[in-house]
């Protein structure tokens, strides 16, 4: 879902999810965004670059959050 003026560029609602989504990160320009779930697998947005994932790796912990470096 969007509020307000954020743009919506995708979701992964109605997708079987290993792990819950647990945090989301926008692109500099605001045109896109990083999900990232607690197992560490993340899906893309809009112009959000895929930079790897963690999905299917041993985790010592769960993710509980993301932030973008440009």
């Amino acid at each position: 879902f969007s509020f307000g003026d954020a743009n919506f560029y995708g979701s992964m609602g109605g997708q079987h999810l290993n792990a819950p989504v647990v945090g989301i990160a926008s692109t500099p320009d605001g045109m896109g965004y990083t999900l990232v779930g607690a197992d560490g697998g993340t899906f893309n947005f809009g112009d959000a670059n895929f930079y790897g994932s963690l999905a299917g790796e041993h985790l010592n912990a769960p993710v509980v959050g993301i932030s973008l470096t440009y």
